[in-house]
């Protein structure tokens, strides 16, 4: 009775378009979520990842068990090279193995294409494209790093200098090099102006 009073309250408007594929939603149903790591226990803590430290996880790289100790290899290999310091160094650092493990990964996709079909094929034009998108995001961390370890060091020596305990209380990314090197330049141009003014009178005096 009540469905007769209220004849359109679950009615769908003629406008709206509306299909139900219940194939593909039974399909959507029963398909179990694929994890972000179906590795065994095992492989997973032999990793030597740290997400504070390395500025990634595990779940940002496409790692597969067997590869658990190449990747700590070259883990190891270049944290003990760039030696990051500090939160930004530490992101930095994560976007240059980030970068150097997804080349590595596209430099065996184009060596099997290359012994299978050759230098030819679109699939390897998509290839050399990741791979230079890669080597862009490598080389422009490494510069970034690079900036901020030289500003650290500088910033070192400076204290070194002036037999200071501590650096200059100043934010990591202030080129503290550059600042000193524009006062340098405006304190020294002082002296020439008095000196070429002081010269003038002799000179016409001659």
């Amino acid at each position: 009775m009540g469905r007769s009073q209220n004849p359109k309250l679950f009615s769908i408007p003629p406008n709206l378009n509306i299909r139900f594929n219940f194939r593909a939603q039974v399909r959507c149903e029963h398909r179990k979520p694929i994890p972000l790591h179906s590795y065994s226990g095992i492989a997973m803590t032999a990793l030597l990842l740290d997400s504070r430290k390395h500025g990634i996880d595990a779940a940002q790289l496409a790692i597969h068990p067997e590869e658990t100790h190449e990747f700590n290899q070259l883990l190891e290999g270049l944290y003990a090279d760039m030696r990051p310091n500090g939160e930004a160094q530490r992101i930095l650092f994560g976007q240059i193995l980030h970068a150097v493990w997804n080349l590595r990964i596209g430099r065996k996709y184009e060596a099997r294409h290359l012994l299978e079909h050759g230098p030819v094929g679109k699939q390897l034009a998509d290839i050399m494209r990741f791979c230079r998108t890669y080597e862009r995001t490598y080389y422009r961390a490494v510069d970034e790093l690079r900036t901020l370890q030289t500003e650290f060091a500088y910033r070192v020596t400076l204290a070194r200098c002036e037999n200071s305990a501590t650096l200059p209380d100043v934010p990591p990314l202030v080129r503290t090099a550059l600042v000193h090197k524009l006062v340098r330049a405006g304190t020294s141009n002082e002296p020439t102006r008095v000196k070429s003014a002081s010269r003038s009178p002799s000179a016409g005096h001659e």
